[in-house]
């Protein structure tokens, strides 16, 4: 079970905006942040759960596959990132 994530995305929708992911429970939120203003843009989520509960291998292979394959996968409005941040999560839980 994961109590809650917190993240800062490199998103191609906004590319010179970080996004940021919260996560409590089964609800999502993502919001544009502050502009990256010449720090190396990169995601980092952090996740809390309960002890033995996370499986690295299975997250880091479900973050693989979310990689943008191209840049029309992220066109779509915030919301569809919404939506898959709650699929995954619903898997986890």
């Amino acid at each position: 079970t994961i109590f809650r994530a917190k993240g800062i995305l490199q998103i191609d929708r906004a590319p010179d905006r970080k996004a940021v992911l919260q996560v409590v429970g089964k609800r999502a939120q993502i919001g544009l942040s502050e502009a990256w203003n010449g720090q190396a843009r990169e995601s980092h989520i952090v996740m809390i759960g309960a002890v033995g509960s996370l499986n690295p291998a299975w997250l880091q292979a479900q973050f693989e596959a979310s990689l943008a394959k191209n840049v029309s996968f992220w066109s779509h409005p915030l919301e569809t990132t919404i939506e898959w941040v709650r699929d995954a999560w619903s898997a986890v839980q």
